[in-house]
């Protein structure tokens, strides 16, 4: 991948493509904070103080950051059919959605 060709978003295909256009993805953190939206600073910049701890020569600042939800549910996760339809839903996985994935 060029540089060029970079995506201009946080959302990239994948880590490989966020190193070859020479940004770094960092996280993350876990709260019980229901529906709240507003970051945590202070686990920002230490999120980004540990990663630069692992990371020499990181810039100072940071970019960006953002919060994703990850819903969870009390026992296991849900994978059922919708009434009679062809559409499955999978929810509740929490953070182990992408790892149960593969």
């Amino acid at each position: 991948m060029q540089r060029d060709q970079c995506p201009k978003s946080a959302a990239v295909p994948s880590l490989r493509s966020a190193a070859q256009c020479g940004f770094t993805i960092a996280g993350s953190t876990t709260e019980t904070v229901g529906f709240d939206r507003t970051l945590d600073l202070a686990q920002v910049v230490k999120l980004h103080e540990e990663t630069k701890r692992w990371i020499p020569g990181l810039p100072d600042e940071w970019e960006s950051a953002w919060i994703g939800f990850r819903p969870g549910v009390d026992g296991e996760p849900r994978v059922e059919r919708w009434r009679d339809s062809n559409l499955w839903l999978a929810y509740g996985h929490f953070r182990n959605g992408i790892c149960w994935r593969l």
